[in-house]
């Protein structure tokens, strides 16, 4: 069977005229494609997705007014030296967000390029164009490192399917051009590598259109990806202090308790009041711990009392496996509208010759290896920006394949219009056009969402304006920051030295957060939080971000005052001093001195 999959791929490429050849050489489209990426990103108002992203920009370049370090812990050992090193030679340079760029728009460029491919053997499959660029459109406008890394890394499973399915169109540059996708699979696992590592998975429907020999090849080349990833990992382990690895655990107990199926307890109360007794907390700290990321305090975010509240969780009347999927699916229900009747439209309009294509069983086999994975990550942790490179690699999967099998030209637009369609067809269009206005609307939430992050925006100096004084900061939940997730990613972040910020959530336990409390004057998190923002004079504040609220809300939380009230009685909450500094009509920040 192997022999037979290898000889249809010959004789299809024999048969091909070179008008119909692969366009272009994969350099100069690569290149074409970064310079393409950088001209939207410097025009437009881009973004990054998440926080993830500020927070180790914040860490590598210091943008929080803090020491750098090279401890962003979800990146590779290599990444982490290599931006920290670039920050010191350069610090006005943008490193990360230039890096960030390249990869994406080498990922969106290595897509588009096996689309092409596609649509030089059927001209129908041009109806995918508009998406593609949609996609493009929505990768570049919101980054982050998450999605660059996987769009690349798919990209290049894509690549080495057209490779294996079309072996003779890449004979002529095979070596380099192998070099260059085990090159660029390489930057994508750098970037996110054990996330990187389990999506390898994705890569099977490869082994099932490679013959015998290719495939030992094929296998041969991911052990020397793989090879390049565990010596990063090596150096990681031998280069960093104990103090690492602790937070390194630390930090791996935080994601299960807060991105894991393990965290997630039922919704009735009596459930989330026995699992947190567990853990010796109080309902209200674990609010404050879930919903405000307050790790601060020691005595409650530690390692053993996420590990009682996690062993209590698997015992509670947690939340069923039908209701996380359900939950998953609801927030990414834009995507899925957008891309479900794609895909269904790609496979109506193969027609009847699908069904007579003798690869039909592999091909069978293949969406089951697609989709598969997919349905776990659905129950396991499906966020868009996980999701949206995913989905659109199995539709450039879907398209490679289609082409592997045509044999006869489809009937083109004017035979539909003029009647001769068949019922498939016509719900194919109903099909595209229905994902055709899903992909606009999401699009157009993104654009406005993006815009309103811009409006957010304030420099450093409106801040220290307002308070007429070098501040420090502690954020009382993740988002409390001055509009900063408006950023551009190719401009600095802060570079302000009069206004601090002190690492929050996953950047709580590192040793550069250690080092940080010790320049400060504290031993640890719990005697900060009891100490700051007490003496007027010096500008230490805690600060909160409110939406949609005004001067009339009380600056501190419910949790948050439940939290003063029982760890720290000696403060005077109604002695409290809060300046609102506004960033647009419905978003403001509060903040707060807390005298004792």
């Amino acid at each position: 069977m192997n022999s037979r999959t290898t000889d249809l791929a010959i004789s299809e490429s024999l048969s091909l005229s070179p008008q119909r050849r692969l366009p272009g050489r994969l350099g100069i489209w690569l290149l074409a494609g970064v310079a393409a990426g950088f001209l939207f990103v410097w025009i437009m108002p881009v973004t990054y997705e998440v926080a993830d992203d500020i927070g180790a920009q914040m860490i590598l370049a210091g943008d929080d007014g803090f020491a750098a370090a090279a401890e962003v812990p979800f990146l590779s050992w290599t990444f982490n030296h290599s931006f920290y090193l670039l920050y010191q030679a350069a610090p006005a340079v943008p490193w990360y967000g230039i890096l960030l760029v390249t990869t994406q728009a080498l990922g969106l460029s290595l897509l588009g390029f096996c689309l092409a491919s596609s649509m030089s053997h059927g001209r129908w499959l041009a109806c995918l164009v508009p998406f593609f660029l949609a996609f493009a459109y929505q990768s570049l406008l919101t980054l982050t490192f998450t999605k660059a890394a996987l769009t690349l890394e798919f990209a290049v499973f894509a690549f080495l399917l057209l490779q294996r399915l079309h072996p003779l169109q890449f004979d002529k540059n095979k070596w380099s051009q192998q070099k260059l996708t085990l090159g660029l699979l390489v930057l994508a696992l750098l970037w996110r590598w054990k996330l990187g590592l389990l999506c390898f998975v994705f890569a099977a429907p490869l082994l099932l259109f490679t013959s015998k020999q290719l495939r030992r090849v094929l296998i041969i080349n991911l052990l020397l990806v793989l090879s390049v990833v565990a010596i990063d990992r090596g150096l990681d382990r031998l280069t960093r202090p104990p103090a690492w690895q602790q937070y390194m655990s630390f930090y791996s107990l935080r994601a299960e308790l807060f991105d894991m199926p393990a965290g997630r307890v039922g919704e009735l109360p009596a459930d989330l009041a026995e699992v947190t007794a567990a853990a010796n907390w109080t309902v209200d700290d674990y609010e404050l711990i879930r919903n405000y990321w307050m790790l601060h305090d020691q005595r409650l975010a530690n390692s053993h009392s996420f590990q009682r509240f996690l062993a209590a969780a698997k015992t509670a009347d947690a939340s069923s496996l039908w209701k996380r999927f359900v939950g998953h699916l609801r927030d990414n229900v834009l995507l899925l509208f957008t891309f479900l009747p794609l895909l269904l439209a790609v496979v109506l309009l193969q027609g009847r010759d699908a069904l007579a294509d003798p690869l039909l069983s592999k091909k069978l086999w293949a969406a089951l290896l697609l989709v598969a994975p997919f349905l776990f990550l659905t129950y396991f942790r499906l966020v868009p920006r996980i999701a949206m490179p995913m989905l659109f690699y199995i539709l450039t999967v879907f398209a490679l394949l289609v082409r592997s099998s045509e044999q006869e030209s489809k009937p083109s637009l004017r035979s539909w219009l003029s009647g001769r369609a068949n019922v498939m067809q016509v719900l194919a269009i109903i099909l595209l056009t229905l994902s055709g206005w899903q992909c606009f609307q999401l699009l157009r939430v993104q654009t406005s969402s993006v815009l309103v992050r811009r409006a957010n925006l304030l420099a450093g100096e409106v801040v220290i304006g307002e308070l007429k004084k070098p501040v420090t900061l502690i954020r009382m939940s993740p988002d409390a920051l001055p509009g900063w997730e408006g950023c551009h990613p190719l401009r600095r972040i802060n570079s302000n030295p009069n206004l601090r910020i002190v690492p929050a959530g996953w950047q709580i336990g590192s040793p550069r957060y250690n080092s940080i409390l010790a320049d400060l004057g504290f031993e640890n998190g719990s005697e900060m939080l009891s100490r700051w923002s007490s003496d007027p004079s010096v500008g230490q504040y805690f600060v909160r971000r409110i939406t949609n609220g005004s001067t009339r809300i009380k600056p501190l939380s419910p949790a948050w005052k439940s939290y003063f009230q029982r760890w720290q009685p000696q403060r005077s909450l109604d002695d409290q001093h809060t300046t609102w500094i506004k960033i647009n009509s419905n978003d403001q920040l509060a903040i707060i001195q807390l005298h004792e």
